[in-house]
């Protein structure tokens, strides 16, 4: 197990250079700032004022009020500026940056500008194949036509032996980000042949029940919406050509909790007496249908900007530590291209990493007796944090999303559209904790994730003992593990700030040379013990369950060593009552473990 012993140097380093801005320098000069939005390389808006909400921060260190529309112009003392974005801006759009630079210089006698970028250019993702797709025929209503090279759509015709026929396409969305602004959804089929003639109407219309691509019949099909989500009228002999359907309402929120959508083409007037036949292609045929979704990046990537701001921030106080800032700063940027890439496990990394060095510097400012810099740290672990619980938390709801699917069956007795409502209850409390989460309130998210474990282990227990449902138990034990994983999270990093508290509220640490002692002194120890929080989530992160348990003890009797030390110290009271926290903390992700 690695153990991250506080180097004393970075100590002396961050208290000289926290000391050596502590008071700002101000000539009483003034400049100008203009504050101004563009809007996909435009000005925004075109006219008057638009709502957004930022914050300026200068020499001074508190932000001026008034920050809440754009274009603004503000009168302030010359010196370091710095403007981050909060909230607003132009609807369905993201902020992208900030330029020249989120930190400017403002000069005696001049001005400086600060331009917020919104993008509205969005992600485009290109689902292909479908997982599933199939044409039923009613006049062969115990068929199944799934593995077939074509899809037939028709109305019931003039002959007897024509009549209806449909087409079924079934798509998964693990693609889509959970938290994704949805902006399109195009569906794609491609047309290759006809029987008849003349223009006709085609539509694609929802299907919400599960179907099986080597199962579905004329007969066991399932309803569709009583109406088109989206029809297209064409000459069904132009061929071949690929034909589109509009179906952006149905990527909504029970599409993308499920990790499913799905789709019947039906002609528009099935009861019409007329040779109407479109022939389309089957990704057994060759050419697959597919489905384009647009969308804007979810809430993670807006974390990380807001955590990059807060650093930029805390630049602008604390200049002696731009450097070490400067390199938190590039692991969340890494962190943020990672997600891009979907590279989750460096993502994680490279956050936990950021968390570390935050933690360092938080320890630095303890010493030198700082609050003010500890609580500019705190902000950026805020937003990390929830970085972190966000990443967490999707991957819970994505764990759940098979069960959807793979409950079809009814299992354990219970009617498949039951259990469905029992698992969208436990999506939808997860997002709920994930809102709790970035409103700051973790106590209530503790609540909430804790039902959300108990709701999925009755949902197991429901099944324990059945044959032939081990796909969906496997489902319920992942997404389970992942609740825990929240749990472990939320838990760990509140034992971590108690012990940061603690380094706070110890005041020998600053004026016994011994407490200072990197290896064996009051603030070495604690932050060892830090260390080995954050060691334990990380082998949680791996799965190695073991391992992080044994970390986890080892914290947890370091803790009661470092109480009984106290015990009895002057003014040691709240230092105390800060390790007891610590350990309650621990002892429950413990006792979790033991639960599981």
């Amino acid at each position: 197990m690695k153990k991250r012993f506080f180097p004393i140097c970075l100590v002396s380093v961050v208290l000289i250079a926290l000391i050596a801005v502590l008071v700002p320098s101000c000539d009483g000069t003034k400049g100008t700032i203009e504050v101004k939005v563009t809007l996909d390389d435009a000005d925004w808006p075109s006219s008057g004022t638009g709502a957004v909400n930022y914050t300026l921060t200068g020499p001074g260190g508190s932000p001026i009020s008034g920050t809440t529309s754009v274009p603004k112009s503000f009168s302030v003392d010359a010196g370091n500026w710095t403007c981050a974005y909060v909230s607003g801006g132009p609807a369905g759009a993201y902020l992208e940056s900030i330029t020249p630079s989120a930190t400017q210089s403002v000069p005696g006698g001049g001005n400086i500008t600060f331009t917020l970028n919104f993008k509205t250019t969005p992600i485009t993702i290109r689902i292909e194949p479908p997982e599933k797709d199939a044409e039923v025929r009613e006049y062969y209503p115990d068929t199944n036509f799934g593995g077939a090279s074509e899809m037939w759509v028709a109305p019931s015709g003039p002959n007897p032996d024509s009549r209806k026929h449909r087409a079924f396409v079934w798509f998964s969305l693990a693609s889509l980000p959970t938290g994704a602004q949805v902006q399109s959804a195009t569906l794609y089929l491609y047309h290759i042949g006809c029987y008849g003639g003349g223009t006709h109407t085609n539509g694609a219309y929802r299907v919400t029940d599960v179907w099986e691509e080597m199962l579905i019949t004329s007969n066991n099909q399932f309803p569709s919406a009583p109406g088109p989500t989206y029809d297209i009228s064409f000459d069904i002999c132009d061929v071949p050509k690929w034909r589109s359907w509009d179906v952006t309402p149905d990527i909504d929120a029970l599409a993308i909790e499920t990790g499913w959508v799905s789709w019947v083409i039906k002609h528009i007037d099935e009861d019409a007496q007329e040779q109407a036949t479109v022939v389309y292609a089957t990704k057994e045929g060759g050419i697959a249908p597919y489905l384009e979704i647009t969308y804007l990046p979810g809430r993670e990537k807006a974390l990380g900007q807001g955590a990059i701001a807060a650093l930029e921030q805390a630049k602008t106080k604390w200049p002696g530590l731009t450097e070490e800032l400067d390199k938190i700063k590039g692991k969340i940027d890494a962190a943020l291209k990672a997600i891009i890439a979907g590279n989750k496990t460096l993502a994680m990394e490279k956050k936990r990493d950021a968390l570390g060095e935050l933690d360092d510097l938080i320890t630095g400012a303890a010493v030198a007796g700082v609050p003010e810099a500890i609580k500019d740290y705190e902000t950026v672990k805020a937003n990390i944090e929830k970085m972190i619980e966000e990443e967490l938390g999707t991957a819970a709801i994505d764990a759940l999303k098979p069960a959807y699917t793979d409950c079809n069956v009814g299992v354990g007795g219970l009617v498949p559209s039951t259990i469905r409502r029992e698992l969208g209850n436990i999506t939808t409390k997860i997002e709920v904790a994930l809102n709790a989460i970035n409103a700051g309130k973790k106590t209530k998210a503790l609540e909430i994730k804790k039902e959300a474990v108990k709701e999925i282990k009755t949902l197991i227990d429901a099944v324990k003992e059945k044959q032939g449902v081990e796909k969906y138990r496997n489902d319920l034990e992942k997404a389970r593990a992942n609740v825990e994983k929240m749990l472990e999270e939320e838990l760990g990093r509140a034992a971590i700030d108690n012990l940061n508290q603690a380094q706070i509220d110890a005041p020998w640490i600053r004026i016994e040379p011994e407490a200072m002692k990197p290896d064996s002194g009051t603030i070495g120890e604690l932050h060892k013990i830090t260390g080995k929080i954050d060691d334990a989530l990380k082998a949680i992160d791996a799965g190695n369950k073991d391992e992080a348990l044994e970390i986890k003890r080892d914290a947890l009797d370091e803790i009661k060593a470092l109480i009984a030390a106290a015990e009895g110290k002057q003014g040691a009271e709240n230092y105390i009552e800060d390790l007891e926290n610590a350990k309650a903390n621990i002892q429950e992700m413990i006792n979790r473990e033991g639960a599981a």
